[in-house]
């Protein structure tokens, strides 16, 4: 069985060119892994994935921003993969363990596995059939192009979820890292991003809802919006400026 690691990044995932700090080196160490290659959209200064992808002695992709699913396809498909594994390239802490009982669950004839509550996502990869990869991006196609749709386009493996033309399963996973491992994961953590801000969707006081710019393309008069915070407050320092404009 042919499995691919398909790295999705951005420009702004990238503090340095040590691959110990992404999920580089863990899946280069992972001998049930044929092909690794970098999945990125053209944005910013996308460009530096052409020299880390050298440094790294991986492959790069460059494709969609929003349509997820078909950057991955995309990037996928000269693989002839039989199963495509999705890693966000900061998670220099992926439980490789947990990844391979994923896929021995995928071998029992299912195209994607769901985890159960007790398991922290963060640590694991979407694991899927490249053929339900193909499937979901052929019935994404044929969706409108509205919000609901493109949330799929953004996130294939929730279609797949949802969709009555997929054999899902739940894994039951129950191994537990160790508190020294978790402390250690945290304090590399703290020390590579605490103090970071996202420099692809600055938020300041010339531009205090930069963050809402996509979604506001898919909101409606009258309709009504619940806005779950999810960052720093970054819109909330600038509200009073934000609130004069909306008055006016």
């Amino acid at each position: 069985m042919k499995i691919l690691a398909v790295i999705q990044c951005i420009a702004e995932d990238v503090h340095s060119s040590n691959p110990d700090n992404y999920c580089i080196s863990p899946l280069k160490k992972a001998d049930y892994i044929d092909n690794i290659v970098l999945a990125v959209p053209k944005l910013g200064n996308f460009s530096i994935f052409n020299r880390l992808a050298k440094k790294w002695q991986v492959d790069v992709f460059y494709g969609s921003n929003y349509n997820v699913a078909e950057r991955i396809y995309n990037a996928s498909k000269k693989y002839s993969p039989d199963l495509v594994i999705r890693v966000l390239l900061r998670r220099f802490y992926i439980d490789l363990d947990l990844v391979k009982t994923m896929i021995s669950k995928i071998k029992e004839g299912y195209d994607y596995v769901n985890l159960d509550n007790n398991v922290y996502n963060e640590v694991a990869a979407d694991v899927s059939t490249f053929k339900a990869l193909v499937l979901a991006v052929k019935l994404l196609k044929k969706l409108p192009n509205n919000y609901q749709a493109n949330t799929f386009r953004f996130n294939p493996w929730r279609f797949m979820e949802c969709s009555n033309k997929f054999k899902i399963t739940t894994l039951e996973y129950k191994k537990k890292w160790s508190r020294t491992r978790i402390n250690k994961v945290q304090q590399k953590i703290r020390k590579l991003f605490e103090n970071e801000e996202d420099a692809a969707q600055p938020v300041d006081q010339n531009e205090p809802v930069n963050r809402y710019r996509f979604i506001s393309k898919f909101i409606k008069k009258r309709n009504i919006v619940l806005d779950i915070a999810c960052g720093r407050g970054g819109v909330l320092k600038y509200y009073p400026i934000l609130q004069k404009r909306c008055m006016a």
